[in-house]
């Protein structure tokens, strides 16, 4: 591959849900294209010439770290594993797959880590320069891979396909409402019961971000008429009991995680959509095959907190991109 000198290249056969062989390369970080961290590009062996390219976007455990450097290492050796069923669902799209390699931000201050992997509201606030405004250097490094690929003549359709799962498939979602002219099919799931509404109010209340968008001036009339058009689907396992937006008890609304969501957006949370997951997930439901015409809303009843009953609805979704 031509116009790679700069990044580190591992070529894989056949491993874990990776069954055609690829290569991939560990692109270097680039304040002045627009992103400050390194990002990863896998391209399939097989790959054609005109494809879409997957962002998977950033999922990982929490690590026994706060040093940035050292979360990175780990989700680059998390990637490499291939374990992440993507790769088996893409096993005959073989689209290119580009993984960001932006760690969660720990902040002093707070004392806690800010979710950047889900786009939560004080992903928007945070101070450090580093870290500013991740979703535009996740466009800045899609936008240099379509660089890179074009001189090896591999051309990127316009839109991209954005996959996430748990934290991930929040920042799947949310991406998509803000940046819908980028975004051609969302496939996204354990999700808590909860997406983001595209409503900025209800009963003449202000919904904040990410529980709609009525403080986030940024998201348009015109992107929320594109965002209901664009092919989206979204699951939830029925026995899935992860929840990123509980409460530390039953008498108060205080997230127990306060990177993820403020106690504001928790109580409008509860308020419109429910305490519990399978309560906010029925009427999340409702309100999204109201508002949006190509969407597709799944309940596995034996579902848990992984990917494996949606699988092949995922491989189908994939083979049938234009």
């Amino acid at each position: 591959m031509n116009f790679f000198s700069d990044s580190y290249l591992r070529e894989f056969k056949e491993k874990n849900n990776l069954k055609s062989g690829g290569l991939l390369y560990r692109i270097p970080s680039n304040p002045t294209q627009g992103y400050n961290f390194e990002y990863l590009l896998f391209i399939p062996s097989g790959i054609r010439n005109k494809t879409s390219l997957i962002l998977e976007s950033m999922n990982y455990k929490t690590c026994e770290t706060i040093n940035p450097k050292e979360k990175i290492e780990y989700m680059y050796e998390n990637y490499k594993s291939f374990r992440n069923p993507i790769h088996y669902c893409n096993q005959k799209s073989l689209f290119p797959i580009l993984y960001p390699l932006i760690p969660r931000y720990y902040d002093n201050t707070l004392n806690e880590e800010i979710y950047l992997n889900m786009l939560s509201s004080n992903t928007f606030k945070v101070s450090n320069k580093l870290y500013e405004r991740v979703d535009l250097q996740i466009i800045n490094m899609i936008n240099d891979a379509k660089r890179r690929l074009a001189k090896n003549n591999i051309y990127l359709d316009e839109k991209i396909i954005i996959h996430g799962f748990s934290a991930s498939a929040k920042f799947a979602n949310r991406f998509t409402l803000l940046h819908p002219e980028l975004v051609k099919l969302v496939i996204a799931g354990g999700l808590g019961g909860t997406l983001i509404l595209p409503l900025r109010n209800v009963d003449n209340e202000e919904l904040l971000y990410p529980v709609g968008i009525g403080n986030f001036s940024e998201i348009t009339d015109e992107k929320i008429k594109k965002f209901t058009v664009i092919k989206q689907c979204y699951y939830q396992g029925r026995k899935d009991e992860i929840d990123a937006f509980q409460s530390v008890n039953d008498k108060g609304v205080i997230p127990y995680y306060k990177g993820i969501i403020t106690s504001d957006e928790l109580k409008q949370l509860y308020k419109y959509l429910g305490k519990d997951i399978n309560t906010r997930w029925e009427n999340t439901q409702k309100i999204y095959n109201e508002l949006c015409q190509n969407v597709i809303l799944k309940t596995y009843e034996n579902g848990e907190h992984n990917l494996n009953e949606a699988v092949e609805d995922i491989k189908k979704l994939l083979e049938e991109v234009k």
